[in-house]
């Protein structure tokens, strides 16, 4: 590609030039990307909660016997 003709990503295109067009396949992949992403931090999230609830859990069954 020519410097400005917008062909890689952050290129800078000249005037009147449309700007770099992912293809349909890296669009795909950004996604898949995004929801394996988002996929780990909701994993994340309900591990924690899992953890705060089992030792909610615990607090209470040790104040039953204490």
């Amino acid at each position: 590609m020519t410097p400005g003709a917008g062909g890689a990503p952050g290129e800078p295109t000249r005037r009147g030039e449309a700007p770099h067009d992912p293809s349909p396949r890296d669009r795909r992949i950004d996604q898949s990307l995004l929801r394996g992403g988002l996929a780990g931090i909701g994993a994340v999230a309900l591990a924690t909660l899992a953890l705060v609830v089992a030792g909610a859990a615990i607090a209470w069954l040790l104040s039953l016997i204490f």
